[in-house]
């Protein structure tokens, strides 16, 4: 009999990607991690609970009882995901803050997102941003930041953040491949912290995204709102125009900016995770 070869355990990491990266790994840098597959409440498909895997497990619910994304079987690598296809807001936002995640100016962060567009992007010609995953306080004059497509951009991957809502007052930037719908996608942004557009890197399956800035005068302002809620599908309280058409697959929010290497186990995971690209 030959002899076998058991990997279980196994971590490449010094010749090549780790096998065994997980975002559980991050430690306390670990703000949120958000899975379709897990901590899901739904009735009738109707999604009206996500809970959070990290350590801050916090709830994702409703945010009116109209805004109900649907839970959808196999929507990506036999792994059900989160969708909301309609131009009717249906998002799932936290009912507080949460402090893990709230967003300061010069504070670093990255976020790791796998998604699968469902619908042409984005809704509503003059509401024309929506956001995939987003930590907004809208009533409030900081407001925080989002990720997803934007009409202007062309239905490009776009991240965003504002301290007042106005294009003034904000880093907006985007990358150069249009979000075609029915395709599953894996998204890393990194922002370092430094107020500029300049300090956001994406990368879009795999790749590094070419950047357009469309702003970069977020100044210095050094307010932090309480009121930041942690949302998937749409604006932390539903605001017109910032309604999603994708199918949340996974989110990850890491308080600090990742290392390239971390970049690419992150990558490796949720690409194994969710059969992307």
């Amino acid at each position: 009999m030959g002899r076998q070869l058991i990997l279980s355990g196994a971590d490449f990491s010094a010749g090549g990607l780790s096998l065994n990266w997980r975002p559980s790994m991050l430690g306390a840098n670990l703000a949120a991690w958000l899975k379709a597959d897990a901590g899901v409440t739904s009735s009738a498909g109707a999604v009206s609970q996500l809970l959070g895997q990290s350590t801050n497990a916090y709830a994702l619910v409703q945010t009116t009882s109209a805004e109900q994304p649907a839970l959808t079987a196999n929507e990506q690598n036999n792994l059900p995901g989160i969708a909301s296809s309609s131009a009717t807001a249906q998002v799932l936002a936290t009912a507080t803050a949460p402090a893990a995640v709230q967003f300061e100016y010069n504070k670093p962060f990255s976020l790791l997102l796998a998604f699968k567009r469902v619908g042409a992007s984005p809704y509503n010609g003059n509401n024309s941003w929506e956001a995939i995953m987003s930590c907004m306080d809208p009533a409030a004059a900081f407001r925080g930041w989002f990720v997803g497509g934007s009409k202007p951009s062309g239905g490009t991957f776009t991240f965003a953040l504002s301290y007042n809502g106005a294009q003034a007052y904000a880093i907006n930037v985007h990358g150069a491949t249009v979000l075609a719908a029915g395709h599953p996608y894996i998204a890393t942004v990194t922002y370092d912290g430094s107020g500029h557009a300049a300090g956001v890197s994406i990368t879009l399956n795999g790749a590094a995204e070419t950047m357009t800035t469309v702003n970069d005068t977020l100044g210095t302002n050094t307010a932090v709102s309480s009121g930041q809620r942690l949302a998937i599908l749409g604006g932390s309280n539903a605001i017109a125009g910032f309604q999603s058409i994708d199918s949340f697959l996974e989110g990850v929010v890491v308080n600090r900016v990742l290392s390239a290497q971390e970049i690419a186990y992150a990558q490796e995971y949720l690409k194994g995770r969710w059969a992307a690209y």
